[in-house]
């Protein structure tokens, strides 16, 4: 059915999405990020 693939397809990771507070790393999360992995490694 299609709507069965809408649901499955768009609907559901907007939920997720909107649940998560997806959105993109700032850049200083992202330069943190890297100097943890830095020195671990």
């Amino acid at each position: 059915m299609v709507s069965s693939t809408v649901l499955t397809l768009l609907v559901i990771p907007a939920i997720y999405a909107t649940v998560k507070g997806w959105r993109l790393p700032s850049a200083e999360s992202a330069v943190r990020k890297a100097k943890t992995l830095a020195v671990v490694e």
